[in-house]
């Protein structure tokens, strides 16, 4: 890490029991999420404190995260397209206060077809 670069910290892993949680994102950078032995659907990004803040969303289990088709719903602007978490992959989002969204603005989150 070059000098001067905060180091990302991480939360704990949240392990999902079933469809339709919200993922916390109160506490960390990195969030580490396990879908808990099954795929899940319907996921929920928790709100963002403050306009700008950043978060990166890993999932760390064996199974995808699918997030809810709402936008509204799912607090991350998707434009009507669905947004999958693959096993071991990540996506960096970003709090919009203008339309309170997360917006993807990296990673390697895939569209569910």
């Amino acid at each position: 890490i070059p000098q001067g670069m905060p180091i990302p910290v991480t939360a704990a892993i949240q392990t999902m029991a079933g469809n339709g949680e919200t993922i916390a994102t109160g506490n960390g950078d990195v969030l580490e999420v396990d879908a808990g032995g099954s795929a899940r659907t319907g996921a929920i990004m928790g709100d963002g404190e403050f306009h700008g803040q950043a978060k990166i969303v890993f999932n760390s289990g064996g199974e995808k995260i699918s997030f809810n088709a709402t936008q509204a719903t799912a607090n991350l602007q998707h434009n009507g397209t669905l947004i999958g978490l693959d096993t071991l992959t990540a996506m960096h989002i970003v709090w919009d206060n203008t339309n309170s969204l997360w917006q993807l603005t990296g990673g390697v989150a895939t569209l569910v077809a």
